[in-house]
């Protein structure tokens, strides 16, 4: 774990078995009071305490007991609890004063036990022997400590204690133990306490004792305190330990710490379970480099600060943790397209890692679970580890896929508003996943549309030769009529016979088509078989299943209904293939019209060879009847073929409504992301999306098509303008793609004559002679690419100086760019956020907005910064300040991380006053802020 401030549910009353009022038996040898203090350290446990404060009135016999239990403390298996998650044990009393009211008087965990008897000398307490089973039934009240400023400089006088405690007074609604009661508000005012305490729950407060802790009363002197809810357990079983509990954040257990927590009580004091980041980085380790040598940092799920010297190492770190993380593509050193900051990468990762053969490892964690990413400078090989699988070898997008961070180097924020790719991931990182996946969906309806559609085609196709064919036929059914009327000689039998030809060879098709089809259901059923045989699945891992023995009879039982489905199906193929009555009926009829077709054919030929004087005629017939035949056979082909394609018509509209609907859905989250942004940025921001006005791909597929044709570009920009500016885009768009496509329809061939359809759009920027170059060139597998280039969603940004006084935000003033957007990103729930000396791109009078919303923001998203500022680190209430310093005193050749921790630690609090620019200045704004 980082060495930063965490939060830790805590009870901060707590009464020992010494209380007279306590419910329970009173311990009076050694094994009895270390058998409870063991027994108590378990309640804890069970309860889901961090910490307590052993809180006696006037009395601190029973602490060392408790304090030795938790030290003592072990595993089920008998091993020893680490030291860093030991239950924490405060030393303190409870206090009754002559103020009048009662407070709480805590001091540092590692306090010398040592030195607890001689608080009772510093307060003037006449001690209860230890032995004794339990306190006097009545509190003698310290009558002589008449503020809570006497009692502070009473304590201060003593240097053992100096620095080490701090005094809450209890602040509850009612009662003789509470400050807030009626004469008290200069006791309130003038008291150097920052805290309060009250029994039971913050909740039961009334709307006066809020106002008053909450800064709003004027006779208390607008003075705001923290306040810590308390359980004040009296009882063996511990049933009302932890009740009321509060989580306080530090770094160490300290009082300084729970002053602190005070003093940043918006983020420090909680007394419900706190909101934390779910996806965070846990560390950034380094194995070698040039400048900072060997790197292993981990970082605090809330606010990280890396402060230090210039050229100590601050945005070096940063900018590895972003390449180790891929935050943005790869950038080849010298490429003029490229944006700064990507260069500067490029150059900091060749000079630095590549000639140490530097590793970068990142530890990342997504709603609890584990990711290891490691990058290596000179190989390029990036390898993943998910859990506890294996590293994996990945690519960079899959790293950005599972943790896109959003990072700034120096100045790049105030850069954003001049680069629209930049301000549109504003819009679309929160949503990315989503768009994605979106983006997939269209991808597969694209293949989808295009397949249909060229079923369509197809079918199109059969249909205009299946009616090109007909008409053959009907033309060659009245020839041969024709051609028989001029038959002379022949009787009226013969005629008959010859009139019945054409019966039977339409009959004869039909048989074939029968059996055509039979043989096609055939393959159907034997393909169905073929399927159900390899099904239901096979498990391969068992052992991976809980309920297995529910599982297996599940798949007994599945795998009885597809053998049964199998066996009809069968059956089904066995009939199709000719067994069965139907099978027999069917050969014994087909046998029987072929006896007759056969008789007829004899008296057929006998017709025509009594005809022989009309040779000529009869072979033109006989070539006639034999074509009709061969056209007749292809049409029932071609009608078994259409009945194979189904319904593209159907599937094709289908797929282009769905389609439809993914594009409006997609318009429908940004223009909901957009309002976000607005509201994210408090107005400051003007987000709007403007659908199908990003024409720019339709127009040049179209441009690219007409290529060749003698027709001006500038027409189709001209109907693109048209298009973007329309009230409906996308309806324009779709109404000129139906002209496209009625063009693309109207023509076969280069000989064919042109006939133009109907284009009341499209004739208003094209001639007659356009239109018909136009018709000629665009096939329909050409439109039906062209129909699927989406006109996209055009955000516009703008930035809000005045009431309803907007300007483009590209013309806001860099500092007024930066504001806003850092706003927005502080208020946005998301993946980490990195930024390298914020401070440089605003503007100092937005600063403390900036830190309140800090305050905020870490509750909902990790944020690691470096900075020059001590009001971003001080009052901003990093967590983890993390102090980069030379690795040779004077030297700027080598950085280093001298040392880390949070504000509660003395060593960091001198190292932000020596090395930051205001640092006394921001510690005095936090003290005056609060009135400490």
């Amino acid at each position: 774990m980082d060495s930063g401030a965490h939060f830790h549910r805590c009870d901060l009353q707590f009464h020992t078995p010494r209380d007279p009022q306590w419910a329970g038996p009173h311990h009076t040898e050694d094994e009895a009071r270390n058998d409870y203090a063991a027994r108590f350290v378990r309640q804890c446990r069970e309860k889901g305490l961090d910490a307590v404060a052993i809180t006696d009135h006037h009395d601190v016999a029973f602490f060392p007991y408790i304090k030795e239990a938790a030290r003592s403390e072990v595993e089920d298996d008998g091993t020893p609890i680490p030291v860093s998650e030991q239950l924490t044990v405060f030393p303190g009393m409870e206090l009754t004063l002559g103020v009048p009211c009662q407070a709480l008087l805590i001091l540092d965990a590692d306090f010398d036990e040592n030195l607890l008897t001689q608080l009772y000398g510093v307060l003037a307490i006449t001690p209860t022997p230890p032995e004794e089973a339990h306190l006097p039934p009545t509190v003698v009240r310290l009558d002589h400590v008449t503020t809570l400023s006497q009692l502070q400089q009473e304590l201060d006088r003593h240097e053992f204690l100096k620095g080490r405690y701090i005094v809450l007074p209890n602040v509850s609604d009612g009662g003789n133990a509470t400050l807030l009661r009626s004469g008290n508000h200069g006791k309130y005012r003038e008291m150097p306490c920052n805290g309060g305490y009250v029994d039971r729950s913050i909740e039961d407060l009334g709307t006066g004792n809020r106002d008053i802790i909450e800064g709003r009363n004027r006779d208390y002197g607008f003075k705001s305190i923290g306040v810590f809810q308390t359980s004040d357990n009296r009882r063996e079983d511990g049933t009302d330990l932890g009740t009321f509990s509060m989580w306080v954040k530090w770094a160490v257990p300290t009082a300084e710490a729970l002053r602190q927590a005070c003093l940043a009580r918006q983020t420090r004091l909680s007394d419900r379970e706190p909101e934390l980041p779910t996806a965070l980085i846990q560390s950034v380790k380094v194995s070698n480099s040039r400048f900072m040598g060997p790197v292993d940092l981990d970082l605090n799920p809330q606010f990280n600060c890396l402060i230090g010297g210039r050229g100590t190492g601050k945005s070096t770190i940063l900018e590895y943790l972003r390449w180790g993380v891929c935050d943005q593509p790869p950038a080849l050193l010298g490429d003029s397209e490229l944006p700064d900051v990507q260069a500067k990468r490029a150059h900091l990762i060749t000079n630095t890692l590549v000639p140490y053969e530097g590793i970068v490892t990142v530890t990342f964690t997504v709603n609890n679970v584990r990711h290891v990413v490691r990058r290596h400078s000179d190989s390029g090989e990036l390898y993943l580890k998910i859990g506890d699988r294996e590293f994996e070898s990945c690519r960079e997008d899959d790293i950005r896929d599972l943790l896109p961070v959003q990072a700034y180097s120096q100045k790049q924020l105030s850069d954003v508003g001049v680069r629209a790719d930049e301000l549109i991931r504003f819009i679309e990182a929160p949503v990315k996943q989503q768009l994605r996946e979106l983006g997939a969906k269209t991808d597969d309806l694209h293949t989808q549309i295009r397949s249909s559609y060229g079923v369509m085609q197809r079918k199109r196709q059969l249909e205009r030769e299946m009616n090109q064919q007909r008409l053959e036929v009907e033309s060659l059914t009245k020839q041969i009529e024709a051609l028989r009327a001029e038959l002379s000689g022949l009787s009226e039998a013969d005629r008959e016979t010859l009139a019945r030809h054409d019966r039977l060879l339409r009959e004869e098709q039909t048989l074939e088509g029968w059996k055509r089809e039979q043989s096609r259901a055939s393959e159907l059923v034997r393909n169905v078989s073929r399927e159900l045989s390899e099904l239901p699945s096979p498990v391969l891992d068992w052992d991976s299943f809980d309920d297995k023995d529910i599982l297996k009879e599940i798949e007994q039982n599945t795998q009885e209904m597809f053998r049964k489905a199998k066996e009809q199906v069968d059956a089904a193929l066995h009939i199709l293939e000719g067994a069965g009555e139907s099978a027999e009926k069917i050969a014994e009829l087909r046998r029987k019209w072929k006896a007759g077709y056969e008789k007829h054919l004899a008296e057929h030929v006998a017709v025509k060879e009594r005809a022989s004087i009309h040779e000529t005629k009869l072979k033109q017939i006989e070539a006639a009847e034999k074509r009709i035949k061969e056209l007749q056979a292809v049409v029932a082909q071609k009608r078994e073929s259409m009945k194979a394609l189904g319904e593209p018509e159907t599937e094709y509209q289908m797929a282009r409504g769905e389609w439809i609907d993914i594009y409006r859905d997609r318009g429908d989250l940004l223009e909901q992301k957009c309002a976000e942004l607005t509201e994210l940025s408090s107005g400051a921001i003007r987000a709007t999306v403007r659908r199908g006005a990003g024409i720019e791909k339709a127009l040049k597929r179209l441009k690219g098509l007409l290529v060749g044709t003698n027709v001006r570009g500038k027409k189709a920009e001209d109907l693109f303008d048209r298009i973007a500016t329309h009230d409906n885009p996308v309806e324009e768009w779709n109404k000129v793609l139906a002209e496209l496509e009625a063009l693309a329809m109207s023509v076969r061939s280069d000989e064919d004559s042109f006939d133009a359809p109907d284009t009341p759009i499209l004739s208003q920027y094209y001639n007659n002679g356009d239109l018909e170059r136009v018709a000629r060139k665009i096939t329909e597998e050409d439109w039906i690419d062209l129909s699927l280039e989406e006109l996209t969603e055009v955000p516009s940004f703008e930035f809000r100086q005045g009431e309803m006084d907007y300007i483009a935000f590209s013309d806001a003033s860099a500092g007024q760019q930066a504001t806003a957007l850092l706003r927005v990103l502080l208020n946005q729930e998301g993946p980490p956020l990195v930024i390298d000396q914020p401070e440089e791109d605003l503007d100092n009078q937005v600063m403390k907005e900036i830190i309140e919303e800090i305050w905020k923001a870490k509750r909902k998203r990790q944020i690691i910064v470096s900075s020059h500022n001590a009001n971003i680190v001080v009052n901003g209430d990093a967590d983890l300040v993390v102090v980069c310093g030379y690795r040779t005193a004077g030297d700027q050749s080598g950085g280093k991380i001298k040392c880390q921790g949070a504000i509660d630690i003395e060593e960091i609090n001198h190292e932000i006053t020596l090395v930051m620019e205001g640092g006394e200045e921001a510690f005095k704004l936090r003290m005056d802020k609060y009135g400490f």
